[in-house]
């Protein structure tokens, strides 16, 4: 993989070729890491022994260093223009891709992904403003890092605001 390489795409690429020649999954990472370059092969090489033996570590770093998060996928969602015209199973196909990769509904409860769609529906109104990088983490997001900065922040609507959110 190379510095100009999508690192989503060459991921899912290996794993449908791994897949369909069946490779055991054990051999996943000793099959990848030669193709690994730049900050692939950093996210690798800065792996412990022990995990980059584990093919779900070493992708996770590999995607944590190359910048694809959970609210990478968020942002997809958010903002993604679908041309006229284009089929609706893509368009449906590629919207349940990215809430799966927002809200890793395998890593997570039916009620936390509840939470976290409810929190982020507030604080997309407005009722809630993003903590800056170094800000305190909210509970949830100590436990879940799926949800955007400042979701889930504890803070009340003041009575009696006209106009926008007034927050004490």
């Amino acid at each position: 993989m190379g510095s100009g390489d999508d690192p989503e795409a060459f991921l899912v690429t290996f794993e449908r070729v791994a897949t369909a020649t069946r490779w055991p999954l054990e051999h996943w990472v000793t099959l990848l890491a030669p193709y690994l370059t730049g900050p692939a092969q950093k996210a690798y090489r800065n792996l412990d022994p022990q995990s980059a033996l584990d093919y779900a570590q070493v992708k996770e770093a590999i995607l944590d260093q190359t910048g694809v998060s959970p609210e990478t996928f968020r942002q997809r969602l958010r903002h993604a223009h679908y041309p006229q015209g284009a089929w609706l199973r893509a368009v449906a196909q590629q919207i349940r891709d990215n809430c799966e990769r927002w809200l890793e509904p395998g890593k997570h409860t039916s009620a936390q992904v509840a939470e976290c769609i409810a929190l982020v529906q507030l604080w997309d109104r407005g009722y809630g403003q993003p903590l800056s990088r170094r800000g305190s983490p909210t509970p949830l997001r100590r436990s879940w890092g799926g949800c955007p900065e400042g979701v889930g922040k504890r803070r009340r609507l003041r009575s009696g605001t006209t106009g926008g959110p007034d927050f004490e």
